[in-house]
Parts: structure tokens; C-alpha cells; sequence
């Protein structure tokens, strides 16, 4: 690796590429190989590939090539794009970071305010592929979120406020699907945020009542958001009416003039 860095122009990448090493041997991996490098210094934007894997895998399988995870570091100008998976055939589910403006997060790796990028590194990157190898290896699977039970998942959710249940959508699809699964959890959110709905169906009646409660929630929410974006333009145009008239009031009471 060390050849490889000293082959890139930009030392912002080299401080962090660094760095992500440094939070993978943190997080429990330990390096296992490394592809040839011969051809590094022939090229600015080469990909370097790095393998991991755990210490108890590598103590089994002493003369066997144990499971392992696969970084590749590719830097794109200012951009640095990683990517792992297991290294196999067929491989993992990819996981890729994607870091832009290389010289803002070198200035946070030199000032030594480095929390949030390694935070950013494990949740991304170690934590998914430490998931990947345990089951690849047969280990116990490290207790976290994304391994509980979908009721308990669903228990946890239904803790959570409106709001946040929303951002946790976007965390990925399989949460976002299960969020959007259970009509019982949004219509408790439903409830929780704009209070108890009682439909009256009149007789003969044709109108249609959404059944799906996160649709319903997501409708009256931009409704809500909208009402709230228009009372404030309009009290931003009373306050400008005002600030007007009494600059006009103020201009004209100066020249000694009156009918105010």
C-alpha cells in the first residue's frame, strides 16, 4: 500500500486512504493480501485492491486461504470511490462510499476531528462487510439492527417518532420495505402526529378512503408542509408591508408632512 500512496499526486487521498485502513485494523479485520502493485506508478487514477479478514479465521485455516473481504481504493480526481465485497467468485452485495472534495476531509483528518468520517467508514463499509464474512465463515453474526428479527425491528420502529421513522427509511431498501409493510405501525404514527381519524360513510356513498396509512401520512404531512410554507410567505409580506409603511411614515414625518 505504502507504494501505492506515494504514486498519488493529491496527499488529501493519501491521508485518506490511510485513515479508512486504519479503521478497518481498528474494527477487528487484519490485512491479508495485497494485489501486485507494479503498475501503480505507471497510472494517477489506478485502483489498489486490499484484502481482510479476522484473526480467529486466520488461525483455523492455517494452511488454507481463509474468507476474506475485498477494499478497493479508486481515486477519480478529487473523488475517491471504495468498494467491498467478499473476496469470491460471486462475490457479496457491493459496498461503496463515495468521498468528494478531498481536501475538505483532509482537513478534518489533519485537525484531528476525524469522528464522524470513521463513523462514517464503519457504518458504511466495516460493519456491513464484518456481517458478510461472519456468515461466510459460519461465526456468530455481531448483534446489531440489521440482524434482529422483523417483529423486533418493527417493536423498535414503533418507538420511534414520525420523523425519524422516515430518515431510517432511507438507510436502505429492506427497512424502507419493511417500514412500508406494516399499515399498522403508520396508522399509529398517523394518529400520534394528527390525532384519531373517525370516517362517517354516508349512505351511497362513493368516495374513496385510503386504506394505506403510510400514504395517508405522507399526504397529509406535504399538505401540512405546504399550509406552513404559504402562512409563512404571507406573514412575510405583512412584516414587509409593515417595515414599508413605517419607512414611508418615518421619510415623510421628517419632511414635516402629515395624513399619516
Amino acid at each position: 500500500m505504502d507504494l501505492w500512496l506515494r504514486s498519488l499526486k493529491s496527499k488529501a487521498i493519501q491521508l485518506l486512504v490511510t485513515e479508512i485502513d486504519s479503521v478497518f485494523l481498528e474494527f477487528g479485520f487484519v490485512g491479508y493480501h495485497t494485489v501486485d502493485q507494479k503498475n501503480f506508478l505507471d497510472c494517477r487514477n489506478s485502483t489498489l485492491s486490499v484484502s481482510y479478514t479476522l484473526p480467529a479465521l486466520n488461525d483455523q485455516t492455517k494452511n488454507k486461504v481463509p474468507p476474506s473481504v475485498q477494499v478497493k481504493f479508486q481515486p477519480l480526481g478529487n473523488f475517491l470511490v471504495i468498494c467491498g465485497s467478499l473476496a469470491r467468485e460471486n462475490g457479496s452485495p457491493l459496498r461503496k462510499l463515495i468521498f468528494n472534495k478531498a481536501g475538505a476531509f483532509a482537513s478534518v483528518i489533519t485537525s484531528g476531528d476525524v469522528t464522524e468520517f470513521r463513523r462514517t467508514i464503519k457504518d458504511g463499509l466495516c460493519f456491513p462487510l464484518l456481517i458478510d464474512i461472519t456468515e461466510e465463515a459460519g461465526l456468530p453474526v455481531p448483534n446489531c439492527f440489521s440482524t434482529l428479527p422483523d417483529e423486533l425491528k418493527l417493536g423498535i420502529m414503533a418507538l420511534l417518532p414520525a420523523e425519524a421513522l422516515a430518515r431510517m427509511e432511507c438507510v436502505c431498501a429492506g427497512l424502507r420495505s419493511l417500514s412500508a409493510s406494516s399499515n399498522q405501525l403508520w396508522e399509529a404514527k398517523y394518529c400520534e402526529v394528527f390525532g384519531k381519524v373517525v370516517v362517517v360513510a354516508e349512505a351511497g356513498s362513493s368516495s374513496f378512503v385510503e386504506k394505506n396509512w403510510r400514504k395517508r401520512f405522507a399526504r397529509r404531512a406535504e399538505k401540512k408542509r405546504k399550509l406552513a410554507k404559504e402562512q409563512e410567505e404571507k406573514t412575510g409580506l405583512l412584516l414587509g408591508k409593515r417595515a414599508r409603511w413605517m419607512r414611508d411614515y418615518y421619510i415623510k414625518s421628517k419632511r414635516g408632512v402629515r395624513g399619516y
